[in-house]
C-alpha cells in the first residue's frame, strides 16, 4: 500500500511524501503540488528515492481538498491519505513528523522547508517601562 503524506503549512498542502514498499525495499518520494519530483530525501536517515517515479494519483485533486479542510487553521500539519480500492482513506494527522527530529537530505531542504513555516505571533511584551534614566525591560505582571 502506498503512503501520501502531505505536508502543510498553514492549511496549504505543499509537498507529498510518497512512501512505497515499506515492508520490502521503502523508497520515498517527494512531489510537489503539480507532481513534480522534489529533489530530496528524509525524515528516514536510509530514506532513498525510487528507481521508477511515482504516477501522479488519479485521486491527487481530491487528496488535495481533503488535506485544505484537514489542516484548515494549523500552522503545520501532516495529512496522511491512502487510495484503496479507488476510494481515499484518512490516516492521521502528525503535528510533528519523527518527532521533529528527521532531517532532509540534501542538507539544504531543512531550511528550504523550514521557511516556509509562518507561526502566529500570539505574543507581544509590553513595551519598556522608563523609571527616571533607567529602562527596565523586565515583562510588567
Amino acid at each position: 500500500m502506498t503512503d501520501y503524506k502531505f505536508f502543510c503549512f498553514n492549511g496549504e498542502p505543499h509537498y507529498c511524501q510518497v512512501i512505497r514498499d515499506r515492508n520490502s525495499n521503502e523508497t520515498i518520494d517527494f512531489y510537489d503540488m503539480e507532481w513534480n519530483h522534489l529533489p530530496f530525501v528524509g525524515l528516514n536517515p536510509v530514506a532513498r528515492n525510487g528507481v521508477q517515479p511515482v504516477v501522479r494519483p488519479l485521486h491527487l485533486d481530491k487528496m488535495i481538498e481533503i488535506c485544505h479542510k484537514l489542516s484548515k487553521d494549523m500552522s503545520f500539519s501532516r495529512i496522511d491519505l491512502y487510495v484503496i480500492d479507488d476510494e481515499e482513506f484518512f490516516g492521521e494527522i502528525t503535528l510533528y513528523p519523527a518527532s521533529g527530529y528527521g532531517k532532509f537530505i540534501p542538507e539544504k531542504w531543512d531550511l528550504t522547508i523550514g521557511e516556509i513555516l509562518k507561526l502566529p505571533n500570539k505574543f507581544t511584551p509590553p513595551p519598556p517601562r522608563i523609571q527616571g534614566n533607567e529602562i527596565n525591560y523586565a515583562l510588567a505582571a
